[in-house]
């Protein structure tokens, strides 16, 4: 590639003044490069990159500089895999692609008469890093050839060909390089410069002006220089070869290193340098590149850029061209997978461990303590399918070296890699930890970016949805873990329950254009409080599907998953491509909380996983820590994986972000029991028998936030349901539309608000032989015609139940019902815990169709959930058995069990969770052992003997009888999971 070719091309540049002291000062660094330079790793571990000759060859043409499309080409970089990206800043022309004020000193040329005032490498830069995608710049070894007065004004002999050139020329030049490298500094990875021939007088000591000249900005950079269509180690001052080839099949590396400098070849990919054909196939190519990238060697191959604006985005590569390249990628990456191991896709992952610190300025050395070994045994005792770790926690700083981001304090080497080259290695996917709406750093910095609160203050740690967070930050790391990590997905948390209404004036303008409402509701209570809240749910929703788009435009193979979108803390279907579901439930009340958030996901659609916390926050320590105990996590993952999920669990990092080896013990206990237990039930399908109505349209009403949640209206329904061994759906609206039928049993739990079609699609679900369950007087009076009542003297004081011979006070709303002729009550309750006190109906039955309907007059849930009655779990479980008198799976001899009914792989498999305990005590929430319960008697309707019945995990036969439509059998103990399989 001579200095001494002409061409139409074109680049730029920015500008950075460098007088002779700076020059000094570079020289006195030293510039001789170090044998097996460290600072090449990243070069070596990229693999290939692409170069492109942007040469303007007069005025027109430096007007071109300013028409490039930056966006364009770093999507096309993005796509065809490469992780650099080399541009010329100039050549012979003497027109450069970036403002220079050392080099219109020298050649008294007013600005933008030659070089741009355009920073191309500075945009190139800014959409480039976001991809991980590094910037490596070029430039000739001489004084623009074809340019006489740049020529004189170097002190060089004038005319178009290549000039004889002395260290006293060499110095002169550098200030040109160096201000371009102080301007860029750690922004350009590499330099690689042309025309460095022995026969213009290039040597040595030239070389070690211009190395100290380019790494005074970044002594990191890494340098070349070229000595002709050669690959050799030319000087001492290079880290890499030039390695310009023609014809480059021939050239394979024997080893990485070429006398101490990094194996690297310069090629074009087209019919000769800034062609924009193909001359070779694909499979000649990767078959080369292959051979070569498996020694440790780089290759860089030169395209072709538009000019012409009606053909394309000037600057862009051909389409060609680009398939080409992306043809080869494909053939290299099939090539690779045989070197690692193939890993999981987050949708086929069954157990997972997370670790996350939320770095803070407190963490100065990141990274010390992580070692290979550390992260092998991690793998070796859990045998993990991924691992998530953090890279960015609430507070806002990246806990790995980010080149767009916010930096936390220190850092001892790149753990961040580490962890991607040895999971790799192992077939692990690894997953980000990645705070996204919450950013607390980022609003620091740009106040803007924030939330504005109702009081017209800033929120410190909610970033606006119409501001500019996630094109300039959220986005660019997501391409940036992606690319230049190559991490397979994110679980981005701090999402939307960490989103907050908006009173900004974007958001406001926006709200009022959306809705043509003016008078904008400050609180709740005023007028268009819902509609607001509802405006900035779907202004989450968008930013959500646009970030997710954006990342997977230029890395479709990037894995998202928002934490806690399309749960029960937004209970809703989902709407953005989001590749699976997943949240981190209670440390404390776990239990109960895996029970409603499983029960909710297994209904989703999407692939879906839970997280416990490996710990507790609150209650009393146990020898100093608050670290759960192996059978207390068990206990947690059974009832996640007995609804067909994945689970993972939390670990927290060191403040250097090692992990504690000492809780590695524990994690291989849990990570072996859930093992045990795939095979059994992942992805298994629950089999309809309950569905308790988790409203979505009642629940946005209610709430006074975004997603937040309060539950308790249907927690302690769902807790006393499961404790009297009912198998429970928890279902939205979307998943009952059109499919109420499924289910045998529809409750609706103290819900005051129903959209009228979905209430009518109810009745008549009824009518045609369905059975609903009302729970309170509020959900009651929506229903009045149909259980055939009126509703009058609503009050808050207590009414007592008799059942079972004990009293139960209630708690919240009652209501007096006056029963028409087809209702029938059901049980009593009492103005005083005596049965001769006044007393009226504490529910009603009424046959509507073919199908019933009850209602309790009482509210139950919060009311169970404060004292956990047994009289209440009974009466609720009686009632219910009047509407569904044989369900699918009956289980008695505990009420500490509850059943999961799911099919898989054509069996019909029966969960059994052990749920003995105080396990809700939040005060007290470590459990040390669990007590095993049963015996326990199980009877399966069954139209048919089964070949086979099996206790799994372990395949164990266990002995049952069949008669009458039953299947009978006992099993012996629980300790905490089992399985019935019957085939």
């Amino acid at each position: 590639m001579s200095t001494m070719r002409t061409s139409a091309m074109r680049w730029s540049v920015v500008p950075m003044c460098v007088g002779m002291a700076a020059l000094v000062l570079c020289q006195s660094i030293g510039a001789r490069a170090e044998v097996r330079n460290p600072n090449t790793d990243w070069f070596r571990d990229a693999g290939y990159g692409v170069f492109m000759h942007f040469l303007p060859g007069d005025a027109q043409g430096l007007a071109r500089v300013k028409d490039f499309d930056v966006d364009a080409l770093a999507d096309q970089v993005a796509t065809m895999g490469a992780k650099y990206f080399v541009l010329t800043l100039g050549q012979n022309s003497g027109f450069m692609n970036s403002p220079n004020s050392a080099y219109e000193r020298i050649t008294r040329y007013a600005p933008g008469e030659r070089c741009s005032t355009r920073d191309l490498p500075l945009d190139l830069y800014r959409v480039l890093a976001p991809r991980g995608i590094r910037l490596m710049l070029y430039l000739p070894c001489q004084a623009p050839n074809r340019d006489v007065r740049a020529q004189e004004a170097f002190g060089l002999p004038q005319g178009p060909k290549d000039q004889p050139i002395t260290v006293e020329f060499a110095k002169k030049w550098a200030q040109v390089i160096q201000e371009w490298s102080d301007r860029y500094g750690e922004k350009v990875a590499g330099w690689w410069f042309d025309g460095g021939y022995e026969h213009i007088g290039f040597n040595e000591a030239i070389a070690q002006v211009y190395a100290a000249a380019v790494k005074h900005g970044n002594p990191k950079a890494i340098v070349t220089f070229n000595p002709g269509v050669r690959l050799i180690r030319w000087t001492d001052a290079e880290d890499y070869t030039a390695g310009e080839l023609n014809e480059p099949f021939d050239f394979v590396p024997t080893d990485r290193w070429v006398a101490g400098s990094q194996w690297h070849a310069l090629t074009y990919l087209g019919s000769r340098w800034g062609a924009r054909d193909i001359r070779y196939s694909d499979e000649q190519w990767a078959k080369w590149m292959g051979s070569v990238l498996a020694r440790g060697g780089v290759v860089t191959l030169d395209m072709g850029p538009n000019y012409d604006p009606q053909a394309g985005p000037v600057g862009s590569f051909a389409a060609e061209q680009v398939t080409q390249v992306q043809a080869i990628k494909a053939r290299l990456d099939a090539s690779s997978a045989k070197k690692f191991p193939p890993r999981l896709k987050r949708a086929d992952s069954f157990f997972g461990l997370h670790f996350d610190f939320h770095a803070g300025t407190d963490c100065t050395e990141i990274g010390k303590n992580t070692t290979r070994e550390m992260i092998e045994r991690v793998i070796d005792q859990t045998r993990p399918d991924y691992i998530q770790i953090d890279c960015k926690g609430h507070p806002g700083l990246s806990s790995y070296p980010t080149k767009v981001g916010n930096q936390a304090p220190g850092f001892v080497g790149d753990p961040l890699r580490l962890w991607r080259q040895v999971t790799a290695e192992h077939g692990v996917s690894l997953y980000m930890h990645y705070s996204g709406v919450w950013d607390s750093e980022a609003i620091r910095l740009h106040p803007d970016w924030a939330v504005t609160n109702a009081d017209g203050s800033k929120n410190k740690n909610a970033t606006s949805f119409f501001g500019p967070y996630a094109d300039r930050l959220l986005i660019p790391q997501l391409r940036e873990l992606a690319g230049d990590y190559g991490v397979d997905g994110a679980w981005v948390d701090g999402e939307c329950w960490a989103s907050q209404p908006d009173y900004g004036e974007a958001a406001l303008k926006a709200f009022r254009e959306a809705t043509g409402i003016d008078a904008v509701p400050r609180k709740p209570g005023e007028r268009y409080w819902y509609e607001f809240l509802q405006f900035n749910r779907e202004a989450f929703r968008k930013y959500l599907r646009y970030y997710i788009s954006e990342v997977r435009r230029t890395h479709p193979a990037m894995q998202l998953c928002s934490n806690w979108a399309f749960t029960d803390h937004m209970p809703e279907a989902v709407c953005a491509p989001v590749d699976w579901l997943s949240g981190d439930y209670s440390p404390e009340d776990s239990v109960n909380s895996a029970r409603l958030s499983a029960r909710y996901l297994a209904h989703q659609g999407k692939p879906w996983d839970l997280m416990a916390w490996s710990f507790a926050t609150r209650g009393p320590t146990k020898d100093g820590a608050r670290q759960k105990s192996a059978p207390q996590l068990q206990r947690e993952a059974a009832v996640v994986l007995a609804l067909g999920g994945g689970f993972q669990f939390y670990h927290t990092q060191k403040r250097d972000g090692s992990i504690r080896e000492e809780n590695l013990p524990v994690m291989a206990e849990v990570a072996k029991f859930c093992r045990q237990r795939q095979a059994i039930s992942h992805h298994a399908t629950p089999v309809p028998q309950v569905a308790l109505l988790y409203s979505t349209a009642w629940h946005y009403r209610e709430m006074n936030g975004l997603f937040n949640r309060d539950l308790s209206r249907i927690s302690g329904t769902l807790q006393a349901l499961l404790e009297s061994q009912w198998s429970v759906d928890v279902v939205s609206e979307h998943h009952l539309a059109g499919r109420m039928a499924d289910w045998p049993l529809i409750v609706i739990a103290e819900c005051d608000y129903l959209e009228p079609a979905f209430k009518e699609e109810l009745v008549d679900y009824v009518k045609t032989g369905g059975n609903v369950l009302i729970v309170g007087p509020a959900a009651a009076s929506l229903f009045a015609s149909e259980l055939g009542l009126t509703l009058k003297d609503a009050q808050q004081e207590p009414r007592y139940l008799a059942c079972e011979g004990r009293w139960y006070a209630t708690r919240d709303a009652t209501q007096t019902p006056v029963l028409g002729p087809n209702a029938r009550a059901f049980g009593k309750l009492y103005v005083a815990n005596d049965a001769s006190s006044a007393s009226q109906a504490a529910a009603s039955i009424t046959s509507l169709g073919d199908g019933k309907i009850a209602a309790t007059y009482f509210s139950f849930s919060r009311g169970y959930l404060a004292d956990r009655s047994p009289q209440a779990r009974a009466f609720l479980s009686d009632l219910v058995r009047q509407l569904f008198p044989t369900p699918l799976v009956e289980v008695r001899g505990s009420s500490d069990v509850d059943i999961s009914v799911s099919r898989l792989d054509g069996k019909l498999t029966i969960h059994l969770v052990n749920t003995s305990g105080a396990h809700w005590d939040r005060d007290n929430p470590l459990v040390d052992s669990i007590a095993s319960v049963g015996p326990l008697d199980v009877a399966i309707r069954a139209q048919s003997r089964p070949a086979k019945v099996t206790l799994e995990p372990g395949s164990q036969s266990i002995p049952f009888e069949y008669r009458t439509g039953e299947i009978r059998l006992t099993v012996p103990s629980l300790e905490i999971h089992r399985v019935i399989a019957v085939q």
